[in-house]
């Protein structure tokens, strides 16, 4: 009976082995690194920066550097805004009264306001271009001259290949102009704007573009 008794026990060991085995090597084993970090996002990084940010091959540190830039400037910025979009309803007001006088003053502040705008964006934008290469500062005056073509013949509704196209003459179209500032990219938006107007549309777009309202928008140098 003694017998039986620990041959029972013996097995009941010998069970539970396993067990206490797995528990040991689950509790031995060192705990999983955590993730690395990933790069810091801002608020401020987002819409055609992340476009722009692809296409310029921006490392995860000018990512971060230039984001930060993004957010102190869009927190100088704010505010003026906010004033701009108030004295909107005023102008509206003022023109319903009839008010000339008020008109005038509240235009007058609209332009200090907007100069003051100019003004941060111009403190920012040589902080900004530093961050980056000389080869990825050419792309970015390149790609806001390319924006604005985009725009501007937005109603035309430009095939991929007259994208292609346009990208691929734009180089030689612009050689004798510097695009590193903001006459300079101007310069090469008339330049591109007039080739493709007069060799690059197809009579069906023209006649869209006649028909569409077409805008210029401000430089992108300037865009959030």
């Amino acid at each position: 009976m003694k017998r039986v008794i620990s041959l029972a026990i013996v097995a009941a060991t010998l069970s539970l082995a396993p067990a206490v085995l797995t528990a040991k090597t689950a509790t031995s084993e060192p705990a999983s690194k955590p993730a690395s970090k990933p790069a810091r996002t801002h608020k401020a990084f987002e819409g055609f920066w992340v476009q722009l940010a692809e296409e310029l091959k921006l490392s995860d540190d000018q990512k971060d550097k230039i984001g930060s830039l993004l957010e102190a400037r869009r927190s100088e910025i704010e505010p003026i805004r906010e004033k701009v979009d108030a004295n909107v309803q005023k102008l509206k007001d003022a023109r319903a009264k009839s008010d000339k006088d008020e008109v005038a003053k509240i235009r007058a502040e609209q332009a200090v306001l907007r100069q003051q705008e100019v003004q941060i964006r111009e403190k920012y934008e040589p902080q900004i271009f530093a961050i980056m290469t000389p080869e990825q500062k050419a792309g970015y005056d390149r790609h806001f001259v390319l924006m604005r073509i985009w725009k501007e013949f937005s109603a035309a509704d430009l095939t991929s290949e007259q994208q292609a196209k346009i990208k691929a003459e734009f180089p030689a179209k612009t050689q004798s102009v510097d695009v590193s500032n903001k006459a300079g990219r101007d310069q090469a938006f008339e330049k591109v704007s007039a080739w493709v107007r007069s060799d690059v549309l197809t009579p069906k777009q023209k006649d869209a573009l006649k028909a569409g309202a077409t805008s210029k928008p401000a430089d992108g140098a300037n865009a959030d």
